[in-house]
């Protein structure tokens, strides 16, 4: 199985270098600058996709996340009301 494997192997090659030999000078060109970009764009993302980085932190937790999860609440415009309001509120009347 593998002689066969090499054997379609060297024939697909000959046949490639056989149709890049018969075309004409135009195509040949057009051919290698569509390589070219290929070669390159395939580079640059193979590059790319190794020079990435695992996050430092475990999995599941935020990155800089707060010990006391509490310690920065902001409550905005709400804050004196929330502190200063009491116990009582206003509530949605259902039925108007």
């Amino acid at each position: 199985m593998l002689q066969a494997a090499e054997e379609a192997a060297a024939e697909t090659v000959a046949v490639a270098v056989a149709g890049y030999q018969d075309v004409s000078p135009y195509q040949r060109a057009l051919f290698n600058l569509f390589s070219s970009f290929l070669i390159s764009f395939g580079s640059a993302r193979g590059i790319a996709e190794l020079r990435e980085r695992e996050s430092s932190c475990l999995a599941g937790h935020a990155v800089g996340a707060e010990s006391d999860p509490h310690l920065r609440i902001d409550f905005g415009q709400g804050a004196a009301e929330l502190f200063l309001g009491g116990l009582e509120g206003q509530v949605a009347d259902k039925d108007s």
